[in-house]
């Protein structure tokens, strides 16, 4: 009976292990010379190429909402992130654009 119970409940841990991994696989690129046709962006913040460097894509400015598991780029000196929360509930919920020093711990004092 005992073997029983340890084996459903390793299954069962084995099944929500399951249901909660997310996964992002890249983008399918075509090759540098035949990039897909491009929107024009018009970025008040800067631009970057997307994953496949075909097309520009806009950073977010500061203070917006941006997504961490999207891998959101910030404008320069800020990141995506939330110092209140965790980094895996940053993850699977929306973050914002935040002074890069802010995502640094707090300098501990030193105990004597």
């Amino acid at each position: 009976m005992r073997n029983i119970i340890l084996c459903f409940t390793f299954l069962a841990f084995i099944g929500v292990l399951i249901v909660h991994v997310e996964s992002s696989s890249p983008r399918k690129c075509p090759p540098p010379h035949r990039c897909y046709p491009c929107d024009l962006a018009d970025c008040k913040c800067g631009k970057l190429k997307d994953e496949c460097n075909c097309c520009d894509v806009c950073m977010r400015c500061k203070d917006e909402p941006c997504s961490v598991l999207a891998g959101d780029v910030c404008e320069e000196g800020y990141s995506c992130g939330d110092p209140e929360r965790p980094y895996l509930q940053q993850i699977h919920n929306p973050a914002t654009c935040i002074p890069l020093k802010s995502r640094q711990p707090e300098p501990q004092p030193i105990l004597l």
